[in-house]
């Protein structure tokens, strides 16, 4: 179903790498670490179904990485892509039956819950200051969601699938602490009355040498929404490292 989706997403990072190979305005970035669930609430559907929260059942931590490329148009305009992939597999006997998207699971057989958050977004950003010491570049991403929340129990089995399009603002800071050692942070964010999302870091970064930068820091990851169909919400923390080119 999203297949097609993602063979384009890797075409335009491969498209982009190319082209900024040529001009060398491509900064391609590994992110990878670990990653703990503080908030993971489902209702489906909110009418009928059971509030499940299954970040009690395991916190983590779990595996993450992700992949981020950005191509310098000229000083002041860039473009940014990510793929960000998200998934997780929890099983605990809850004591209770629940409801879930119209099928029953019962209280005394483990019940397994995957779970799947993939980002896939393109954005555009402009570089507001560039100064000496700091730098702050703005900018609207667009963000397709891959969700999944799959529950399972012997023989029973029910999903809920969800491909959605939302737009974020972006926001970008850098501080430069000498020659070699920066503080850089960013954020995805937006929010409406069917729900919101925000996607946060801080990174304390060393250049390596000319091409390579390496960083570590926090990542916050929350959002979610409330509307007929779905009630679903979740609150991640990261602990992420990365290593960065420069081409």
């Amino acid at each position: 179903m999203f297949s097609h989706r993602f063979f384009c997403f890797i075409a335009l990072v491969l498209f982009l790498s190319f082209s900024a190979y040529a001009e060398k305005k491509f900064r391609v970035q590994l992110e990878s670490g670990a990653v703990w669930q503080q908030l993971n609430d489902v209702k489906i559907a909110p009418n009928s179904g059971s509030l499940v929260e299954f970040d009690k059942f395991n916190k983590g931590p779990f595996f993450h990485y992700r992949l981020e490329g950005f191509y310098n148009l000229n000083r002041r305009h860039a473009l940014r892509v990510v793929y960000a992939p998200l998934s997780l597999s929890v099983s605990k006997v809850l004591g209770e039956s629940v409801n879930f998207n119209g099928t029953g699971f019962n209280s005394i057989d483990p019940l397994n819950i995957d779970y799947k958050f993939n980002s896939y977004r393109v954005g555009y950003l402009y570089r507001l200051l560039d100064g000496e010491k700091s730098s702050l570049q703005v900018g609207l991403t667009i963000k397709v969601r891959d969700a999944k929340i799959e529950f399972s129990q012997n023989s029973l089995n029910s999903k809920y699938d969800n491909v959605g399009v939302v737009p974020l603002l972006y926001l970008a800071y850098q501080l430069r602490l000498d020659s070699l050692w920066s503080v850089f942070s960013d954020v995805d964010f937006a929010a409406a009355p069917q729900g919101r999302a925000t996607d946060f870091t801080i990174k304390l970064r060393r250049k390596l040498n000319d091409r390579f930068e390496a960083g570590l820091g926090y990542r916050t990851l929350e959002g979610g929404a409330d509307n007929d169909k779905v009630y679903s919400f979740s609150w991640f923390h990261y602990v992420a490292a990365d290593l960065s080119a420069r081409f």
